[in-house]
């Protein structure tokens, strides 16, 4: 008996992706972290805007526009857009306030804008927020180049420092959404392995299914009818009775061997030893069992037959299981054909018949309730890429049908 592919254990899927115990801080401390951030930067402007700012309405005007920035900058989780929005409209107002106060160390705040845009928007949005404020800075700096408070240096190291938040802000994004689509990913191999591992369990229970049912509902199935006979004969032929269920018996420790063997492989215990799977040349035995039980049975066998390994097994069973529907179906039956032979219309294929002349209709009873039979041989069948015909015949009776293919033709 092969032996299935054991499945392997999925381990649950990740929802989340690890981040750095210092990005986890950060985020559980957001809020917090802004208010600090802000205070600063205020606190900083405060101290050096009353020298920067001449005067005393534009020293106001400039406090109003800075409270302005760092309200939009705290504001900026909540639609990171309009915040900027809003901050770079005041920062254009910054310059008409007072010459001095065009640039400022709150301004500082747009550079972080811009690096948020760039972390949380596409590149068609936050790109050209970033090249807005670079062009402000460039006009900003405009009066306090001209008259010498600042070298050409400073504008430039400005514009630098927003294009390096810009970038620092896409890495940042790219590298997030790399981070998903590789999580998305393993979450995708992982469902695929559990759905594997499911096809495979039920691909095995659908196989020990088959087997239970070859070997136990076939060999019940001559016990229960050797021993109606053994209960029929024993008030006039004791001794007939007698050999009956000694066959019974013999039945029966057959059976329970099969089902040794089968639960040893599957335990995966197997032995040095075991019996080779029935194949064709276990027919001729098949059908004399079936004799014995009544059903009178004629086998036609090509003897230019030369099966794969992998097919007598199968043949075996599909003879077996039409004989067996015979004796739980068909009532009385005067002739029995099982039959395997090339098929005449392409010799690479495989014909196995089995046709008798009783009731046309095998319709399940207690002893096979679902009709698993058939439903195994297609499974069988199907395995081998070939096709399964079960119906009753034109004349009478019924038929079980199977093509199976034989890749190469071999010689006669």
């Amino acid at each position: 008996m092969e032996r299935s592919p054991q499945p392997v254990p999925v381990s649950p899927v990740p929802r989340t992706v690890a981040e750095p115990w210092p990005q986890r801080w950060l985020a559980r401390h957001r809020p917090a972290v802004d208010l600090v951030v802000l205070s600063l930067v205020l606190g900083y402007n405060q101290i050096v805007m009353p020298a920067i700012v001449t005067t005393a309405v534009g020293l106001w005007m400039a406090e109003g526009l800075c409270a302005g920035l760092g309200l939009c900058w705290l504001l900026r989780r909540r639609s990171a857009r309009v915040a900027f929005t809003v901050m770079i409209c005041l920062a254009w107002i910054q310059p008409l306030v007072d010459p001095g106060a065009g640039i400022l160390p709150v301004d500082i705040l747009l550079a972080l804008e811009v690096h948020h845009l760039a972390s949380t928007q596409r590149w068609t949005w936050s790109l050209p927020a970033a090249a807005l404020v670079v062009v402000w800075v460039l006009v900003a700096f405009i009066p306090a180049v001209t008259m010498g408070y600042s070298r050409l240096s400073l504008p430039a190291l400005c514009a630098v420092t927003v294009a390096w938040a810009w970038t620092a802000g896409t890495l940042q994004r790219m590298r997030r959404a790399h981070l998903i689509a590789l999580t998305r990913n393993t979450e995708y191999r992982l469902r695929e392995a559990e759905l594997r591992r499911e096809q495979v369990e039920r691909e095995e229970r659908s196989r020990i299914a088959r087997e239970i049912h070859d070997i136990v509902s076939h060999s019940l199935g001559i016990m229960t009818v050797v021993a109606d006979g053994a209960a029929a004969t024993a008030p006039s032929d004791p001794g007939r009775a007698a050999e009956a269920m000694l066959r019974v018996r013999d039945t029966g420790r057959e059976a329970l061997a099969q089902m040794r063997r089968m639960l040893t492989a599957l335990r995966g215990e197997d032995r040095p030893r075991l019996a080779p799977q029935p194949g064709l040349q276990d027919l001729k035995d098949l059908v004399a069992e079936a004799g014995e039980t009544g059903i009178p049975v004629r086998l036609e066998v090509s003897d230019s037959l030369d099966l794969p390994e992998e097919l007598g097994p199968t043949v075996y069973r599909l003879v077996q299981e039409g004989l067996s529907n015979v004796r739980r179906h068909a009532g009385a039956v005067t002739c029995v054909e099982a039959r395997v032979h090339r098929a005449d219309t392409t010799p690479e294929s495989l014909v196995i018949e089995v046709l008798d002349d009783g009731a046309s209709s095998p319709a399940p009873s207690s002893g096979d309730p679902a009709g698993y039979g058939l439903v195994g041989i297609r499974e069988r069948v199907a395995s081998h890429g070939g096709s399964l015909e079960a119906g009753a015949r034109p004349d009478g009776g019924f038929r079980l049908r199977a093509v199976l293919p034989l890749g190469v033709q071999e010689d006669a």
